[in-house]
Formats: C-alpha cells, sequence, structure tokens
C-alpha cells in the first residue's frame, strides 16, 4: 500500500470518528432540549393549577363575603329603606327614608327646640349591615343654611346606633330640669330654686335694650290646657315660641318632658295611608291658624308612630339611654303614657321661644311665668 492510499484511509477513519461524536451529542442535545421542553410544560400547568386555585378561592371568598353582606343587610335594620308613610316621587333619584322620617319626629318629641335636617343623598351603605346617616341638627331659632354640610353622623352597624357629633355643643342632649311648676311633685322641689326669676334675672333683663329678645324655656304657674296654651302664645305677638313641653308623670329620664315642636325643615308628603292613620302628624299651619284639637292629634300622632316602630325605637333608645335605663322600657312608657293621656288629658308645663323683653318682664309680673331658664339673648332680632 502506497502512502497515498494509506493517508486516504485515516482520512476516513477521522471523518467517521467526527460523524459518530456528532451522532452522539446530538442525542445528548435532543435529550436536554426534551426535558428543557418537559420541565417548562410541567411548570407552565403547576403555574396554571396554582393561579386557578388561587382565583377560586378569591372568587369563593368574594362570593361568600357577599353573601354575608347581603344576608346581614336583610337581617339587620336597613335605615336606608324608604319610607312607607311618605309618598314616592316621580324619580327614584330620591327618596326619603323611614330612618331620617322617623328621627325628624324623635328629636322635635325629645328635645327641646331642635330642627332636624337631613342629607339624604350623603347616606352611605357600608355593607355587613352598617350605614352611615348624616344631618344638621340646630336651635330652632338659628337660620338653616342648605349647604350639603352637616353636624351629626348616625352609625348604624348591625342593629348598634353610634352618634359622631362634629358641632361644639352636643346636639342631641337631653336638658334635664329644663321646666317646673308648682303642680310639680315636691320631689323637685330644689328646681325651683334654679329655675325662679328673681330680683337679680329681672334687673338684668331690664338691663336690655328695648329690641332684646331672650331664648328661654318658659314654665306656666300651673299646667295649662293645649287651648289655654295657645292663648297665651296669642297673648305675646311680639315673641315667638317654637315648642310646647307637655306635663306628664311618665318620664323616661326624671326632670325631662317630651313635646310638640311648632317647627320643620321638611314639608314631607305624606301617603294618603299616613295621613288617616297619623291626623295632623305634621303642623303645616301658621300659629294663628292652629286650633287646640289639631295639636292634641299632632302629639298622638307623633307619640303613636314612635309605639309603632319598635325596631326603630330600639336602636335609637339603646344610644340615647345607655347610662340611663334599660331601652326595652320605651314601649311600656308610651304604653303608660297612652294610659295617661286618656285618665287625665294633656297639659302644658311651659314654652321655649324667642321672647321679647317686655312681653318676657309683664309675663314675670304678672305671675305667668315664675320659673325660666334664659339660654341667651341678644340685643335685637336681627342679631346674628
Amino acid at each position: 500500500m502506497n502512502e497515498k492510499k494509506l493517508e486516504q484511509l485515516l482520512s476516513l477513519e477521522e471523518n467517521g470518528e467526527d460523524e459518530m461524536k456528532k451522532e452522539d451529542n446530538a442525542g445528548e442535545n435532543g435529550d436536554i432540549s426534551l426535558a428543557k421542553k418537559l420541565k417548562k410544560s410541567l411548570q407552565s400547568q403547576i403555574n396554571k393549577r396554582v393561579f386557578r386555585t388561587i382565583f377560586l378561592m378569591i372568587l369563593g371568598t368574594a362570593l361568600f363575603l357577599f353573601l354575608v353582606s347581603v344576608s346581614f343587610d336583610y337581617l339587620y335594620y336597613n335605615p336606608k329603606e324608604a319610607s312607607r308613610y311618605i309618598e314616592a316621587g316621580e324619580s327614584d333619584d330620591y327618596t326619603y327614608s323611614d330612618f331620617h322620617f322617623l328621627m325628624d319626629i324623635y328629636t322635635g318629641l325629645h328635645y327641646t327646640g331642635k330642627r332636624y335636617y337631613q342629607l339624604e343623598e350623603r347616606s352611605e351603605k357600608e355593607g355587613f349591615g352598617s350605614y352611615k346617616m348624616y344631618a344638621k341638627i340646630q336651635d330652632v331659632f338659628e337660620p338653616l343654611h342648605i349647604d350639603g354640610k352637616y353636624n351629626t353622623v348616625f352609625e348604624i352597624k348591625r342593629n348598634r346606633l353610634s352618634v359622631e357629633n362634629l358641632s361644639d355643643e352636643y346636639p342631641l342632649a337631653r336638658y334635664i330640669n329644663d321646666f317646673y311648676n308648682d303642680s310639680e311633685s315636691d320631689i323637685y322641689d330644689y328646681v325651683s330654686d334654679l329655675l325662679d326669676v328673681d330680683e337679680d334675672v329681672i334687673d338684668e333683663v331690664e338691663k336690655l335694650p328695648e329690641s332684646a329678645v331672650i331664648y328661654a324655656t318658659i314654665s306656666f304657674e300651673e299646667s295649662l290646657s293645649l287651648e289655654d296654651t295657645l292663648d297665651f302664645i296669642r297673648k305675646y305677638p311680639e315673641s315667638e315660641f317654637r315648642w310646647i313641653a307637655m306635663d306628664s308623670d311618665v318620664q323616661f329620664l326624671g326632670g325631662s318632658f317630651d313635646g310638640i315642636s311648632l317647627s320643620a325643615a321638611i314639608g314631607y308628603p305624606l301617603t294618603d295611608e299616613a295621613d288617616a292613620l297619623y291626623p295632623n302628624l305634621l303642623l303645616n299651619h301658621l300659629d294663628e291658624d292652629i286650633t287646640a284639637d289639631q295639636l292634641a292629634q299632632c302629639y298622638l300622632s307623633r307619640l303613636k308612630i314612635m309605639y309603632d316602630n319598635p325596631e326603630f325605637l330600639k336602636i335609637v333608645e339603646r344610644e340615647s339611654n345607655s347610662y340611663a335605663y334599660p331601652s326595652r322600657r320605651k314601649m311600656e312608657q308610651l304604653e303608660d303614657r297612652f294610659a295617661e293621656i286618656e285618665e287625665k288629658g294633656l297639659w302644658a308645663i311651659g314654652l321655649y321661644g324667642r321672647i321679647a323683653k317686655e312681653d318676657f318682664l309683664v309675663m314675670v309680673e304678672t305671675g305667668e311665668i315664675p320659673y325660666a331658664n334664659i339660654k341667651d339673648a341678644k340685643l335685637s332680632v336681627l342679631s346674628k
């Protein structure tokens, strides 16, 4: 074999080995590539299952919470529910809620000279039986600004009420011993010393200018019928009275009195059924047009609508009487009050008003009002 042939054979052997090496490397690379593809596919399947599991868990939790929230909203008191006593408007954009309507009446009954203005459009449903209701509560003689602002927030959370006050003065404070007359029990005799209009009080009032007005709760010498109360009001046309305190031995809180509010911020359009069931519930008359019978009907209707809404009473009385008596006694108190009215009739113990200086002095001199609680005095009815 010559040298040239030998070189050719060696070259073929080397090329064969190279090809075999290439085939071996190709096989190894294929296995690696396949393993990578399998691993990638497996990881993708795992990720999908994990994502799906998490998604289903989130969806299930959200659905569970939604069902719980809906159940709570259904089971617990809903203050945003449209009032069944008020006619529905042509549009559903604005409706009056039962809570605000009843709270308006409740405030007028129990809080001397307070005006309630609801901000229905701000009401919030927070879910899980929780709501926030906004209102502006102020003295009836303060100018009412319809500006969207509020000073009181009612939070009703699963039938529990908490009240957030945003003003300097707590608007839903019950005044004790704001009224007194000589027909009262001896147990409250000390109040006569507190409210007695003595010479010092008279001297201070006389120092005021003739245009001055006095903001005060005044008490009659003896309780008056509603007819005599209206005669008293009309006897002093220069003065303005907005709340009649009703005399009663049935008091939820000793020394406090409920009454008839003669002022309202909103004229609710009552349904025919509500009008028939609660006659003169809302007073839409000028002072000179109101009769004693209408006042009596108004007061009784307001007591009755409270009695007909025990769920509402349970909520508001639980908060307002947390330091007094259990809220369950409110229904019993109303029953006792109806029985007292049937036996003794309706009597007024006093008034809250903006009284002209001269009128106040005449009332004191004639002995018509031996007791008064002067809350403020201004130089004129025009004073800010």
